[in-house]
């Protein structure tokens, strides 16, 4: 297309007079006037497309709650079911999907087993992708499908391609059914040859079965590493250095109620990880029937040369599966027996009504009538007891509770996997709202939106409000939009927020998010009350940037830091050392200044209602350790209700419900609200962008879940080592898993890259001479053993000392560690005490490589 100046001179030249170009020149405005209009429309409609309900402006016809209805799949592994998935509607990005691992033997064969529950199937097929790029590796049809006795459907199929070592990668199973929709379900595949997996499963079922009899004490205690401690009495919190007597479930004396399918959370040739739930029922003193979830995780290896399974790591949370019926009141609230170390609650403005969210359920509790009540849950009940279903008893959903008021109505937020109602198989989030005069929780509003529930519960813990406008607030990645709940029509207040800058207080009535953000802050800040719709710009001085640092109530705190104190660290993280922290109100007040002299705080950790900090000075062109300090919040705001631990006997710990104010009823009055979904069709649809683009991104997974994600290679091993666990690239290969590695190891020098053994400590220069087929990897802060994993992959590792002293690290022992020693051409020796103080005195700094 001609610019204006292409389209006046091209007619100049063609011999039209000056007049005839001016009335040209009218015309081709109008023209372009005309263009302008029709240009602003198309855009609107685009706008209005991904920025619009799809639902008119009415309210949404609704439908009572049903129960599941979508198959379940199972992957079968040496004649045992595992890997239990539940369907979803959707394909979704697979980043940070992660539910399961499926071992791929050496015949390549894989066999599965279909539970059509309440569905008829017409076929299955796969899909085989890569999770980096989620580009397709192979695809095929399931055909060898034969019925059961039992009614299930079991087939096998054969992976044509050559997966790489040490790389997952997701494989869908599609099932069509006669109703004309697809579901799918999900598992990570990775190579598993010449792992006998049928021992590792009948040892956990075995030990499952074992705790359930005070009789096997001593035989549990042959696996067991118990301490003397005196905080060992939580069920919520038991390990491998619990006692006997903990670990046999204390004076509970349970009973097995159902199992669920074993989990493969990871595994290698050394080490294999399982999770395995369950549910238990025990009686109370009165003769009540208490019903517990329980998950066991398991982190074993076979003895050296033996078919006796070491158990390396276990872990056991257990929670009472709360129940009305049960009694609950106590004095000052109530007691909600066994449950975790966090429990999502709000209180009204009088105190009087406390709602809180309990092992995937909403209740609410009047202090004044006595009423408790359900007020929403995916777990059905037949004659009275719970009629546990597999599909409603997944961990994939959480709520948000963001309005209580006095009269008892509440309106809160469902997010995560429906496990059924009319957006069964759905991942989202779903606004409700409880009438307590008609005993209601309808739902107002579904968004489904294509994202993980580890992902989903991470943005949304950081910001679900809704105002008393009536209008939901979201951060989702990188934008902060809002949602008119009264017409479903949504619009973006921000978007390309960095979210590391993003922060909300603690009621998430209040945001701030920084502007033009780089690693060293960013010029400017914005804050904003959601409610009141006021806005704050804080700018930093001249040459200086901000950090958010969180909020204290109400109050923004940030960092200001100078350009010369953002520094690249050895393990290549970016620190930036702040010389002072402001707490800043929504109105520009500065409420308190921190500062101290030749001091830089480096890290704020919000700690309840006070800040952590982490301080440093600077020391040669490095930030050095030094200390802590914190701000404490003296103003803090009260919250109507709190939690406390009461010891009991037969259940260990019990937590408490305190509310602030007295309970009046003298007994609780159970209620269920009923519970109403929109129908389908009629949910607003939001189409999110993918802001999820950082190549240089490390998850961290532990206990069977997801950790955390780093942008450190070496902060990413230092944590799953914190929590037995493994670290993965953004291409998911392994760059380190806990304890896998042989218990002696030395690289071939003939294997390395011509010229790998002339490097200076350089990581730019390692780079270059690897190529685009490698990854540097900086492992600086990593300890000697964390080292292991790599050298056993075959890749060496170059470290330098305080003198600038150059190593290449070739091998490692039970006793030594081994160094290439250039003149000689040969491998040393070091000892492995003197190879740590060599190491230490420099951070510890080293580098290497991944094809």
């Amino acid at each position: 297309m001609k610019s204006w100046f292409e389209f006046e001179t091209a007619y100049d030249r063609s011999g039209i007079g000056q007049g005839s170009v001016r009335g040209f020149m009218k015309k081709a405005v109008r023209l372009i006037l005309i263009l302008l209009v029709i240009l602003a429309a198309c855009a609107a409609g685009v706008f209005a497309y991904r920025y619009r309900s799809s639902r008119e402006e009415q309210t949404a016809e609704t439908v009572e709650a049903k129960g599941p209805t979508l198959p379940v799949v199972f992957m079968q592994v040496d004649g045992t079911d595992v890997n239990e998935m539940f369907g979803i509607r959707e394909d979704i990005p697979t980043s940070y999907e992660r539910e399961s691992v499926t071992p791929l033997t050496t015949d390549k064969k894989l066999s599965i087993k279909i539970d059509p529950k309440d569905s008829e199937m017409e076929g299955a097929s796969y899909e085989l992708s890569s999770i980096a790029d989620e580009s397709l590796v192979e695809n095929g049809e399931i055909t060898d499908l034969e019925n059961g006795t039992d009614g299930t459907v079991t087939a096998s199929f054969t992976v044509r391609s050559n997966l790489r070592s040490g790389q997952e990668y997701m494989l869908r199973i599609d099932l069509r059914l006669k109703s004309g929709e697809d579901v799918y379900y999900y598992t990570r595949l990775v190579q598993g040859s010449g792992i006998d997996f049928s021992g590792y499963l009948d040892f956990v079922q075995n030990f499952v079965n074992m705790c359930l009899d005070k009789k096997n004490q001593d035989d549990l205690a042959n696996y067991l590493e118990s301490e003397n401690t005196a905080y060992d009495s939580s069920f919520t919190d038991i390990d491998i250095t619990s006692s006997t007597d903990m670990v046999t479930w204390g004076s509970l004396a349970p009973e097995l109620v159902q199992e669920m399918a074993p989990v493969i959370c990871a595994c290698n040739t050394t080490t294999v990880s399982i999770a395995q739930t369950y549910i238990i029922s025990a009686s109370d003193s009165d003769g009540n029937t208490e019903y517990y979830k329980v998950r066991d995780y398991y982190r074993m290896k076979y003895a050296d040369g033996t078919t006796t399974i070491s158990l390396l790591n276990f872990k056991r949370n257990a929670t009472l599966i709360f129940d009305s019926s049960l009694p609950a009141r106590t004095d000052t609230g109530l007691n909600l027996g066994v449950q975790g170390k966090t429990l999502t609650y709000s209180t009204s403005q009088s105190g009087s009504i406390v709602v809180f969210a309990e092992n995937g359920d909403l209740w609410s509790y009047n202090a004044e009538t006595g009423a408790l009540t359900s007020l929403f849950t995916f777990r059905e009940k037949s004659g009275g007891s719970y009629a546990f279903d597999d599909r409603t008893e997944t961990e994939a959903h959480d709520y948000a509770i963001e309005q209580v008021s006095d009269s008892g109505d509440v309106t809160f937020v469902l997010y995560g996997y429906m496990s059924s109602g009319s957006h069964e198989g759905e991942m989202g989030v779903a606004v409700f709202s409880y009438s307590a005069d008609t005993k209601t929780s309808e739902e107002t509003m579904f968004l489904p939106l294509k994202q993980s529930f580890a992902v989903l519960k991470q943005n949304i813990s950081r910001l679900s409000y809704v105002s008393s406008a009536g209008e939901l607030y979201l951060f989702l990645g990188t934008e902060l939009c809002k949602v008119n709940l009264t017409d479903g029509t949504y619009a973006m207040v921000q978007d390309s927020i960095d979210s590391d800058g993003f922060v909300s207080s603690n009621s998430q009535q209040v945001v701030a998010w920084l502007d033009k953000d780089n690693e060293g802050g960013s010029s400017e800040a914005t804050v904003l009350d959601l409610e009141s719709g006021k806005k704050l710009q804080i700018t930093a001085p001249q040459g200086e940037g901000i950090l958010s640092c969180g909020f204290i109530n109400s109050d923004f705190v940030y960092g200001l830091v100078k350009a010369e104190n953002v520094i690249t660290g050895s393990d290549g993280v970016v620190v930036c050392g702040m010389y002072q922290l402001d707490i800043e109100d929504i109105d520009g007040k500065i409420k308190k200044t921190y500062q101290k002299d030749n001091t830089y705080v480096t890290a704020v950790t919000e700690e309840q209602n006070d800040l952590a900090l982490s301080l440093a000075t600077l020391e040669n062109g490095s930030f050095q350790d030094a200390g802590t300090d914190r701000i404490v919040n003296n103003e803090t705001e009260d919250s109507g209700a709190s939690l406390s631990l009461s010891s009991d006997s037969r259940t260990g710990q019990d937590t408490i419900l305190t509310l602030s104010v007295t309970p009046s009823a003298d007994a609780i009055s159970p209620q269920s609200a009923q519970i109403l979904f929109t129908t389908e069709g009629a949910e607003t649809t939001l189409n999110w962008p993918d802001t999820d683009t950082d190549q240089s991104l490390y998850t961290v997974y532990g206990y069977g879940t997801l950790q955390g994600t780093y942008q450190s290679a070496s902060r990413a091993i230092v944590a799953a080592d914190a929590v037995s666990g493994l670290a993965l690239n953004r291409a998911q290969q392994y760059i380190w898993v806990r304890g896998d590695w042989p218990s002696s190891y030395t690289i071939d020098t003939s294997t390395l890259p011509e010229g790998f053994l002339d490097l200076k400590y350089d990581e730019k220069a390692l780079g270059d001479l690897l190529g685009s087929d490698y990854s540097v990897l900086n492992l600086s802060g990593c300890t000697r053993e964390e080292l292991y994993y790599q050298l056993s992959q075959g890749y060496p590792v170059i470290a330098k000392t305080s003198d600038d002293s150059v190593y290449y690290i070739i091998g490692y022992d039970a006793y030594n560690i081994w160094i290439y020693d250039k003149s000689t051409g040969e491998a040393k020796a070091v000892a492995t005490d003197d190879a740590d103080a060599l190491f230490s005195k420099n951070g510890n700094q080293f580098l290497s490589y991944i094809k």
